[in-house]
């Protein structure tokens, strides 16, 4: 099978932490036998010679230092798009020759179907190209493309008429489902399929903890609660924070430890001190793609204390902290319930309430036995349903499925 992958963001240097799941999709899709070429917006950062997947870049501007979409650099602190007039003049510029890049790249690979990655603006593209070439469309939600099609008339059309549009829409959360039938998608085409983790990278070691205890300052005897993703409202960090007093009231012997940057770093340190627990909290910044492990395997315990609205998926570093045979407490949004069995492998908690996610962490601070349980727990939900290897073949008896369709429909 010939697929062609349409995305707005991917690594562009070997270990950079933008969208790693995407490449990690493209990379088992093409080891189980089927030929993947990637398509993105071209960046002034862009390299790599390493790549096992082909990708191609789509210039849209001159000079090339105006090629300033993508990459998550549109967004600011998770909820909208920026006030800034050179981003929706480039926009259309952007979405022109996308599509004549697509279109010109599907007739050249004959590709068999299309995955397009965020409604907008690659779900849109893609249906324009879907609508001239009749080649399925496979639009997947990860998570902020949902907020920002519902900004205005122009884009709640253009991701109606890519869900339309679409053979299958996938979601990695039931809250970005509904979301989606509240945009106007037909139910019966949406498959919950989440974005996963590479068990064998992704697993409990002790190797060069110590040493990234004593980088970070943590004594010994100190227990490490861990979350980890862009420094945004949705993440729900605030309230994390908020919860650390009542935790450290009961177990004065921990750290918790951040990971990740964004827009509201300085409010999160903010907060951390006029609460009086600055000290207990960690802010490393953002981690190469292959140093992350060693900060997942540091915790005791990984936390994903996410709010809504906006909807979100499941986000990927709770897979890989389960992966690295961590318990996990998150809130009952977002993709959390999808991950977290409570009481099996986590404790799920009400979100936007610190006092709820204090007596989760609080009760696995107080039980080595109950973390190793739910850790050991987490790692065998990982190897028997989130490993990138299930997921691709997932998504390939998707393709096939909307294949079969296809040449059904057209009595082939």
């Amino acid at each position: 099978m010939k697929i062609c992958v349409l995305t707005h963001t991917y690594p562009k240097f070997e270990n950079d932490i933008t969208a790693p799941f995407i490449e990690d999709l493209c990379e088992n899709l093409q080891a189980l036998g089927h030929e993947v070429v990637v398509l993105v917006p071209y960046d002034c950062a862009f390299r790599r010679d390493d790549r096992t997947v082909q990708v191609r870049t789509y210039k849209y501007a001159l000079p090339k230092t105006l090629h300033l979409l993508g990459y998550s650099r549109a967004l600011r602190a998770g909820i909208a798009f920026r006030s800034n007039a050179l981003v929706f003049l480039l926009a259309p510029s952007m979405l022109l020759f996308g599509f004549l890049a697509l279109l010109r790249l599907v007739r050249e690979v004959k590709a068999d179907i299309l995955h397009a990655h965020w409604i907008l603006p690659n779900g849109f593209i893609g249906a324009l190209v879907t609508r001239i070439t009749r080649i399925p469309l496979v639009v997947s939600i990860p998570g902020a493309d949902i907020l920002v099609s519902q900004m205005n008339p122009l884009f709640r059309w253009m991701a109606r008429f890519s869900l339309d549009t679409a053979d299958l829409i996938t979601t990695n959360s039931e809250d970005l489902r509904s979301a989606a039938i509240a945009l106007g998608a037909d139910p019966m085409k949406i498959k919950l399929i989440i974005y996963g983790a590479d068990p064998d990278i992704f697993k409990p070691t002790d190797q060069n903890i110590q040493e990234l205890r004593q980088r970070l300052g943590i004594k010994r005897d100190e227990m490490v609660v861990m979350g980890l993703g862009r420094l945004v409202y949705k993440k729900g960090f605030d309230i994390l924070i908020r919860s650390i007093p009542m935790i450290v009231a009961k177990y004065p012997n921990v750290k918790v430890v951040i990971v990740g940057d964004g827009d509201l770093k300085k409010d999160l340190l903010d907060l951390a001190d006029s609460l009086g627990v600055g000290k207990y909290v960690i802010f490393p910044g953002n981690v190469m793609r292959d140093k992350v492990v060693r900060y997942y395997n540091l915790a005791d315990i990984f936390v994903n204390p996410a709010v809504k609205p906006p909807s979100d998926g499941l986000n990927v570093s709770m897979v890989e902290a389960m992966s690295c045979g961590k318990p996990v407490v998150g809130s009952n949004v977002s993709g959390n319930p999808i991950a977290i069995e409570d009481g099996k492998n986590g404790f799920l908690v009400e979100q936007k309430r610190p006092d709820l996610l204090a007596e989760a962490i609080i009760k696995l601070l107080a039980s080595k036995e109950l973390r190793e349980k739910f850790g050991q727990a987490s790692r065998q939900k990982v190897l028997e349903d989130f490993s990138w290897c299930k997921l691709a073949e997932q998504y390939v008896a998707c393709f096939k499925s909307v294949l079969a369709l296809r040449q059904t429909r057209h009595g082939r």
